[in-house]
C-alpha cells in the first residue's frame, strides 16, 4: 500500500474515531444536564418565592432573618402550609422547601 493511501485511511480512521467519542459523551451528559438544570430551575424558583412572597419587607415573613435555626423553623411551617405560605401555590411552597432544605443543608 502506498504512503499517500495509508496516511489517507489512518487521517479516516481518527476522524471517525473523534467524532463517535464526541457524539457518546455528548448524549452521556444530555441526561444529566437536564437533570440538573431543572433541580437548579427548582432551587432558583424557591429561592425566587421565598425572597419575594414569604420573606419581603411587605410579607408575612418580613421579621425573620434567614441563618440556619430560622430555615428550620419556617421549613417546618411551609410543610405544614402555616398561614406563613398559605397564599402560596403548591408549586411554589414546595420549591420554596427545596430552596431551604438545600441552602441551609435540613433534612
Amino acid at each position: 500500500m502506498s504512503e499517500s493511501k495509508y496516511t489517507h485511511k489512518l487521517v479516516i480512521g481518527l476522524s471517525y474515531l473523534v467524532i463517535s467519542a464526541a457524539l457518546i459523551s455528548t448524549q452521556a451528559n444530555a441526561s444529566g444536564s437536564y437533570n440538573n438544570s431543572r433541580a437548579q430551575e427548582s432551587y432558583n424558583l424557591g429561592k425566587s418565592v421565598l425572597h419575594n412572597k414569604v420573606i419581603c419587607d411587605a410579607c408575612p415573613g418580613a421579621d425573620i432573618k434567614l441563618n440556619k435555626k430560622s430555615a428550620q423553623d419556617l421549613l417546618k411551617k411551609m410543610k405544614k402550609n402555616d398561614p406563613i405560605a398559605s397564599t402560596l401555590s403548591n408549586r411554589d411552597r414546595k420549591a420554596g422547601i427545596k430552596y431551604l432544605s438545600k441552602r441551609f443543608n435540613i433534612q
